[in-house]
């Protein structure tokens, strides 16, 4: 579904959506969206939900994904976030998951645990984000995290993720080290730390690069 006018005027909202309940796929992107209507977290069907440019956009359905075991990506770049809404924590199908470049001072805590086992790429590079979610560290799918551009002092969580392939961190410049353990799982191929405050490497991240 592709609500866009073919107008003029912007689409600031959308209608109820209690009745899609075949709804796969909604894209609203690079509009000029101020809300989404909470029983969007009602279509059982929802596979994936594209909303990024929306600058207005300041939130989402608060139950989005709690009930939506298809949902499978959700991408959100460049809206307004302050936060996102806890049930993503839930969404036991969430593969994707970008949020870069949104105002979002942290992630809901919960985020990449049991609820999540599919999780696979999470990109919010270019927020204010101050910490991550411990949860984090047991994302065992989580093959993607970007983190470049916040206010991290440390980026931990990911010396836990064993299958961690490519992670970016750059641009947080209270960042003074990286976390011993670091790809250990050897599947780390792409690490990017430029622009950080770093002060040493850890001794032994040559050994599972």
């Amino acid at each position: 579904m592709d609500p866009r006018p073919s107008g003029n005027a912007p689409l600031t909202t959308l209608p109820s959506m209690r009745r899609a309940t075949a709804l796969a796929r909604l894209d609203a992107s690079s509009c000029a969206l101020i809300s989404l209507p909470d029983d969007l977290a009602e279509c059982a069907a929802l596979e994936d939900l594209v909303v990024h440019r929306n600058p207005d956009l300041v939130s989402l359905p608060p139950n989005l994904g709690a009930l939506q075991p298809r949902l499978r990506g959700v991408w959100v770049r460049e809206c307004g976030l302050a936060t996102l809404p806890s049930g993503l924590t839930a969404a036991v199908g969430l593969a994707d998951l970008d949020a870069g470049a949104c105002r979002l001072r942290g992630l809901p805590d919960g985020l990449g645990g049991p609820g999540n086992p599919r999780l696979r790429t999470l990109r919010v590079g270019d927020n204010v984000i101050a910490s991550l979610p411990r949860s984090l560290a047991r994302a065992d799918a989580l093959e993607v995290l970007d983190v470049s551009g916040n206010a991290l002092t440390d980026v931990d969580v990911a010396a836990s993720t064993r299958g961690l392939v490519e992670l970016r961190a750059s641009r947080n410049p209270d960042l003074a080290e990286l976390p011993r353990g670091l790809g250990r799982g050897g599947a780390l191929r792409v690490l990017h730390a430029a622009a950080c405050g770093l002060e040493k490497l850890s001794c032994d991240l040559g050994k599972h690069l």
